[in-house]
């Protein structure tokens, strides 16, 4: 059985090697985030890559290969392959800011070292959800982690100048959590019409932080719109920035919007909605 080494750090955890087990039964497939052919999807950041024979080839720099996507709770599934002894691995809710040096610092790092040249294809699995994290090689829980700050972000690989290399890279979403209806509040359906947002909308604010940050993604919300057409009981079913405020603005800006409201009968009801809203620097 070859020694692996497979390390979890947000730049100040203390890193614990591990033996990982015989590979177990195969795990479910999700949808495929490198399609073999070409970096289409993905961003190169500080380093170098290229692909070969449907095989994803990154080495040389401090920075990363990282998807234009970002995802919140999911299993990330794929093979890699080290090189001379190399270390490698995978960032996940991550964003794109750098240090000095051109090394990512926002997101957690999974690392995968050797003690010697590996010539096999290892399985490694990422599932994070809420904030915990678990990583798995060839099937075996090698790594947990329970604090995780980020609620979404890139999934990136990075390479020592030892090339590595990474094929079959599979993404499986988790779904969002349910709420429950509050007393008194219905949903769309069986009668009940959907409410409609009244025109001129306010938007909400990027705030100043969170650009620096380079924090993009949607927060998404469950909200009552009130028989009135106001909105209360404002609850986020999926958090993007709970650090530098906006999933704040989010909530802030739905709790300021007007609708004209759901009905049932004719008469105006309680009615649960979802509302998005999508932070992009683009």
């Amino acid at each position: 059985m070859t020694r692996r080494g497979v390390t979890l750090a947000r730049w100040t955890l203390s890193l614990v090697f591990l033996v990982a087990a015989p590979p177990t039964l195969a795990a479910q497939t999700g949808t495929p985030i490198f399609n073999g052919t070409d970096l289409t999807g993905w961003k190169t950041e500080h380093t170098k890559a290229d692909v070969r024979e449907g095989v994803l080839h990154v080495g040389s720099g401090n920075g990363w290969v990282r998807t234009d996507r970002v995802y919140a709770d999911f299993v990330l599934q794929m093979d890699v392959r080290l090189e001379d002894k190399g270390e490698a691995g995978v960032y996940v809710r991550a964003w794109p800011t750098f240090s000095f040096s051109s090394t990512p610092n926002n997101g957690i790092r999974v690392r995968i070292s050797d003690t010697k040249a590996a010539p096999e294809w290892t399985r490694v699995e990422i599932e994070c959800v809420g904030s915990t994290l678990t990583v798995r090689v060839n099937g075996a829980v090698v790594q947990t982690a329970d604090s995780l700050e980020n609620p979404q972000g890139h999934v990136a690989l990075w390479a020592t100048d030892q090339t590595a290399q990474f094929r079959a890279i599979e993404i499986r979403p988790r779904p969002r959590p349910r709420v429950d209806l509050p007393t008194g509040v219905v949903n769309v359906g069986a009668g009940i019409s959907s409410p409609k947002p009244v025109s001129t909308q306010a938007k909400p604010r990027y705030t100043a932080d969170a650009m620096r940050a380079r924090i993009t993604g949607k927060v998404v919300m469950a909200a009552t719109v009130q028989p009135d057409g106001t909105v209360g009981d404002v609850q986020v079913l999926q958090s993007l920035d709970p650090k530098y405020g906006l999933d704040a603005s989010a909530v802030e800006t739905a709790q300021g919007w007007r609708f004209t409201p759901g009905t049932r009968d004719g008469a105006p009801v309680a009615v649960r909605v979802i509302i998005e809203f999508d932070f992009n620097l683009k």
